[in-house]
């Protein structure tokens, strides 16, 4: 403050305290404000700042004399689009969604260190979006996801709400096709394959190793488990809340049946077995006495 109004009303004001600074005169000589430093510098004499140390996990301003910095790209784009490029569109950062913002020559910005001062005030700044490689079927949509689950979730949000949910891996299990039967890819060759409302075919495909597996006999529900512990967990949150909870070894001290009491084994067969809200009756075995004889 003392140097500021006394000496050097341009004496620099430090704005990212990330940023380390030595002080030196015209000459180079550095200045540490110590004792050493007295009588260093004439009447109006400048203090050149330089720069030290930048922190290397911030993010930083590209255009030149901007000493401003960020830990993150949305805060580095709000404060590009506020002081330097108001043009710059709202940028969402997400997984699927990866903006790709360049020079007006065309070079890749990644806001680093090395990249201060690379943009003139008043240089524009190029946004793209990397497209992902999973293509929505629907014509004259050009959506792309980087993974397969966020496509089929836009294909929820945008196009058919009753699209099912299935797992990352629903090819393995499942066929996905149009109304005609052909087999839909989510790739290029499936662009464009949909018309505006209609319906995405899906049917569960039954693998050898289902077999193996336990499933859960509401209707609509295609949830699976390699573990009988692991449907009844299952049931007891989404469709039986009053099902117990310590129940035991199933098929050895307790056993599962309709209100009409069918027993539930939870194989393919049970599929569909319940409809919404129906109930589920809990059995326990009971020990049969041996009798003595003779």
């Amino acid at each position: 403050m003392h140097i500021r109004s006394k000496h050097y009303p341009d004496f620099h004001r430090a704005t990212n305290t990330k940023i380390t600074y030595i002080f030196k005169t015209p000459s180079g000589q550095t200045i540490d404000f110590t004792e050493n430093s007295q009588s260093l510098l004439k009447s109006g004499e400048k203090i050149v700042p330089e720069k030290e140390k930048l922190d290397p996990e911030r993010l930083y301003c590209p255009y030149q004399g901007c000493d401003i910095s960020r830990t993150d790209r949305t805060g580095v784009y709000s404060h590009i689009r506020e002081r330097h490029y108001s043009e710059l569109p709202l940028l969402k950062v997400t997984a699927r969604r990866v903006n790709i913002l360049k020079t007006p020559a065309g070079k890749i910005m990644n806001f680093s260190e090395n990249e201060q001062d690379l943009l003139k005030e008043g240089d524009k700044i190029i946004a793209e979006l990397e497209r992902g490689e999973f293509c929505c079927p629907y014509q004259n949509c050009d959506s792309r996801r980087k993974r397969q689950h966020e496509l089929y979730s836009h294909i929820r949000e945008r196009h058919d709400p009753e699209f099912p949910r299935m797992p990352a891996r629903a090819a393995t299990y499942y066929t996905i096709k149009n109304s005609s039967g052909d087999d839909i890819e989510f790739n290029e060759s499936s662009a464009n394959m949909l018309k505006p409302n209609e319906k995405i075919v899906v049917k569960k495909e039954l693998h050898q190793q289902d077999s193996q597996r336990f499933y859960c006999p509401y209707q609509g529900c295609d949830s699976s488990s390699i573990y009988t512990t692991g449907v009844i967990g299952h049931i007891r949150d989404r469709h039986f809340s009053k099902l117990p909870q310590k129940l035991g070894e199933l098929n050895k001290s307790y056993f599962l049946k309709t209100a009409s009491g069918q027993r539930l084994t939870f194989d393919v067969q049970s599929k569909n077995l319940l409809a919404t809200g129906d109930t589920i009756v809990v059995d326990k075995f009971t020990k049969r006495k041996r009798i003595r004889t003779g």
